[in-house]
């Protein structure tokens, strides 16, 4: 149980039992002070009480729940009767309406006694139809909660699941490629190998601690796309133009992790060329909930397009990550052309 769900158990106790005590001292409020009537008033809300939290913990689930109606409607009355019993007998033993009303008329011939009984018995009969009448809305609205609760509580350990899945399709595919990258640098005998490894590092940690939960700051997810840049950088050298621009006014959202990177690795994958002038554009523009990436790169002929990539996670992938995250909140585009591969999203922050 989660403290917030504590907290709330903690509140509902005291709201009722609030409840209830003003309903035990409700003739006080009205000036009605003798000692009998607060007893009487204090002894059938103790009546009623029972009833309510006996209908509601064993009755209900018991009997109603499970679809034993007609057992469940004799017990009721049997109780009804017993509290009236109760109540009747409370009448006897303090003499009620003697002591409220000092000065009885006398029973003649001429004024036989009415059904005063019967009529004497119509509150604590209302009350008690009244107190199971909230006691079965209260249990029906509590239950209906409870299954909304633990049907929320499903879809995100499916969400999780599915995300972890995800997750895991993409960090051993992302790592092969930065260590083929690296390994390019050894071969070559390359004096920032090492800086790469660093880097690689920093990269690596991100994924296995940070990157474990649903969402992260926007602004490590930023960071962690710039080491990765950078780490591009130090294996292609000058081969290709890379223009990275970032204008971000909320640094502090909160971003579903590696989820952008995709797109950007794509980039670096197939818009790279050696024989031909390549340049790869990235682009991340923030603003209040609303944040937009566009990724363009050089096509050859050679190059495959990023929704071909059987190495790699593949747009479908990425689309069930939006799916699950932002529903509704993303929009989508990608420009494959003759020269040019575009890739527009434009998303939605919780």
């Amino acid at each position: 149980m989660t403290e917030k769900s504590k907290k709330f158990k903690i509140v509902n106790v005291l709201i009722q039992v609030f409840i209830w005590i003003i309903l035990a001292f409700f003739p006080v409020l009205s000036f009605s002070t003798t000692p009998v009537v607060m007893f009487k008033s204090i002894s059938t809300i103790i009546l009623l009480a029972g009833l309510f939290y006996l209908n509601m913990y064993w009755l209900i689930p018991t009997f109603l729940f499970k679809k034993k109606k007609w057992l469940y409607i004799f017990l009721i009355m049997a109780l009804v009767l017993l509290i009236i019993l109760i109540n009747g007998i409370y009448d006897k033993i303090f003499d009620f309406e003697n002591l409220i009303f000092r000065n009885p008329p006398q029973l003649t011939q001429n004024h036989p006694p009415k059904m005063g009984s019967t009529f004497r018995n119509m509150p604590i009969i209302f009350f008690s139809i009244f107190a199971i009448a909230i006691s079965v809305s209260y249990k029906a609205i509590s239950e209906y909660l409870k299954k909304e609760q633990e049907n929320k509580e499903f879809v995100n350990q499916k969400l999780n699941a599915e995300l972890a899945m995800l997750k895991s399709q993409i960090n051993p595919h992302f790592l092969f490629n930065i260590l083929n990258d690296i390994c390019s640098l050894a071969l070559r005998k390359s004096n920032d190998t090492a800086n790469a490894i660093i880097k690689l590092s920093d990269l690596m940690r991100y994924m296995i601690y940070d990157s474990s939960t649903v969402k992260v700051e926007l602004e490590k997810e930023l960071q962690y796309i710039e080491n990765y840049i950078n780490l591009q950088k130090i294996r292609i050298a000058d081969a290709v133009k890379i223009d990275y621009i970032v204008i971000a006014d909320n640094m502090d959202k909160q971003i579903a992790p590696l989820l952008l990177i995709p797109f950007i690795e794509n980039a670096f994958k197939h818009g790279i060329s050696y024989a031909y002038d390549a340049r790869i554009i990235i682009q991340i523009n923030t603003k209040g909930n609303f944040l937009s990436l566009m990724v363009k790169n050089n096509k050859y002929s050679t190059n495959e397009s990023f929704q071909h990539d059987d190495s790699g996670i593949g747009l479908e992938n990425v689309r069930k990550q939006l799916e699950l995250l932002y529903p509704q909140n993303y929009k989508l585009t990608i420009n494959d052309t003759e020269k040019f591969y575009t890739v527009e999203l434009e998303l939605t922050l919780d």
